[in-house]
């Protein structure tokens, strides 16, 4: 998990002491998240179909959610991701909700809070308006100083972004 970038340390420590995570769930999954000292990193992973079938996907999925977990120091606070609300294609919607479903049972087995928020939601929470554009969503996290540039990842920072301020977490 390499971060497209990290930022500077807040000048007053959060309240909350684990990590926070977002994702934007699909084949190239956007995922952003907040350590406990505050720093944000951001990035895209890929988790394409596998030759074995389609179960070593979220296999390697699972794993990752935990190699998470151990680089945040072991304690995550809550997990938020873009709730899968209408997808047009049907091997889109398959894997967008495998995605969420793995990630669910990975949150409740560890213990972890979470939250899927409408992409809608995620939207307006970023730029007021809840029918933004993918440009506009960058855009605007370009103008709060965050130097994204796929919209993947652009989603799940505004997810996190938004998750944080509604759940009160810094």
């Amino acid at each position: 998990m390499a971060p497209v970038c990290t930022s500077p340390q807040t000048k007053h420590p959060p309240v909350y002491s684990g990590a926070v995570l977002a994702f934007d769930l699909g084949t190239s999954l956007g995922w952003a998240v907040r350590y406990g000292d505050g720093r944000i990193a951001f990035g895209v992973a890929e988790f394409p179909k596998h030759p074995k079938g389609p179960g070593h996907r979220w296999l390697k999925f699972g794993k990752w959610l935990t190699e998470i977990k151990q680089s945040a120091g072991g304690e995550i606070s809550a997990v938020f991701y873009e709730r899968i609300d209408f997808v047009s294609f049907v091997e889109a919607a398959r894997t967008a909700w495998a995605f969420e479903a793995v990630l669910t049972r990975w949150c409740a087995a560890n213990g972890i809070p979470y939250d899927g928020y409408a992409n809608s939601t995620v939207k307006r929470s970023a730029t007021g308006n809840g029918h933004a554009k993918k440009p506009q969503v960058i855009g605007a996290l370009n103008e709060q100083g965050y130097p994204v540039t796929d919209h993947n990842a652009a989603d799940a920072l505004a997810c996190l972004l938004h998750g944080i301020k509604k759940e009160d977490l810094g």
